[in-house]
Order: structure tokens, then sequence, then C-alpha cells
């Protein structure tokens, strides 16, 4: 969709897809659109520019905010320039064609992928147990009377809040599923490009959406047995 200028697409996931991502932004960037802001809703916004040929790589960071600039400069020592960042955790850097990776050997990329599975499994775990509590608190009788002044409200709630407890299962899930899948990432460290080749998306999308029915269909039953919804 372009407004204005502007290019908006829905990113397929810098998190479990980062090689074939790369690759996506320097097809639009060749094509003259160049990655300006990833939002909180997932969406990439592009700006119109010249047509270019550049690399890019994403990469997770996993140290101090403060420590960033350390980071960065790593970056630029091997040629790559930072492009925009996302959470702090996610950096999107450029090169020109050509331009060694950053990472050398297996180890090391096999540690930046533990930190950033451990930082997902995090966050899923936070949601969750933020998810439980306010599981419990909706259903105390002064709460839960008044939001059954509005019925669907309290469904959807009750329902989203249900999948939430279940995050850090679905974060686990999803994470076993690409380390099942995609076997040889660890040693993609070199050539990410050919990696990402080997990526289904639309496959991936499908098996995950399977598993996260099963993963639905316990949530249903676990709120059933419980009375919860």
């Amino acid at each position: 969709m372009i407004i204005r200028n502007k290019k908006i697409l829905y990113s397929k996931g810098i998190a479990y897809y980062p090689e074939l991502e790369a690759l996506r932004l320097k097809s639009e960037l060749a094509s003259g659109w160049q990655i300006e802001k990833l939002n909180c809703l997932g969406f990439y916004i592009f700006k119109k520019v010249l047509p270019q040929e550049q690399e890019f790589v994403i990469d997770f960071y996993s140290g101090a905010k403060k420590e960033a600039s350390e980071y960065e400069e790593l970056y630029a020592i091997c040629g790559w320039q930072p492009v925009i960042t996302y959470r702090h955790r996610y950096y999107i850097f450029s090169a020109p064609a050509g331009t060694s990776p950053v990472y050398t050997d297996e180890d090391t990329f096999t540690t930046r992928l533990s930190a950033e599975n451990n930082w997902l499994l995090k966050n899923y775990t936070i949601y969750g147990l933020l998810s439980l509590l306010l599981t419990v608190l909706i259903q105390l009788s002064p709460v839960k009377s008044m939001l059954m002044t509005l019925p669907w409200f309290y469904y959807i709630l009750s329902t989203v809040l249900m999948v939430g407890v279940l995050f850090p299962i679905i974060g686990m899930s999803l994470i076993a599923y690409y380390r099942v899948i995609y076997p040889n990432r660890k040693s993609s460290y070199c050539h990410p490009d050919r990696f990402a080749k080997r990526q289904r998306f639309i496959r991936d999308m499908l098996l995950t959406a399977l598993i996260g029915g099963v993963i639905g269909g316990l949530a249903g039953f676990i709120s059933s047995w419980f009375n919860l919804i």
C-alpha cells in the first residue's frame, strides 16, 4: 500500500525471519523504497528514494542500551551502517554489496540466537503472568458484575487474556518449531542469503496456525473446566 510517497508493508517477523526480511528490504531498495521505520504493529514504513544496490542484515542486540554505541561501532568497523532500530533490540544495518558479515564463527552466532530466544521467552512469560493476574482479577465478583454489564466486552477480554496466559507455551512452541524446521540456521551465519532462500513463510504460517489451533483448543478446554468464560 502506497500513501503520499510512503509504502507500507507488513513484516513477516524479524524475530523468526531476519534473513528472509533482509532480502526483502534489499529488494525494496533496489525498487526505490528505503526502510524508514518499523512500527509497534509490525508495519514497515518505506520512503521513496533512487534505486540502490545494498545488502541488509537484521541483528538482535542483547546488551545494555548504554553500550549500544559500541555495538554499532563494531558493525561500522566491518562496513555496516545502522538504518533503524526496533525496541532497542533489533537493529537493521546496510552495506554495499560484497561487504563481509560481522559474524565470523558459528559459536558467536549461536550465542546470539540463544540470547534472542531467552529474551523472547522472558517477554512471553511476563505477558503470560500479567494475563493470569488480570484473569484472576476479572473473576472477582465486584469486577465481574461490573464487566458483565457489557457481556460482549467481558467475553472478548476473557478470551484474549486466556490466550495471553498461554503465551509462554505458544512462545516455546514457536521456538521449538523453528529449531526443528530450520536445524541448519546456526551454520548459516556467513551465508544468510542462502539460508533465507530455503525459508518457506506460507508453509510455516499454516503449520504454526495448526499449532495455534491446538493451543487455542487447550485454552478453550481450560476456560470451560475452570468456568473462566
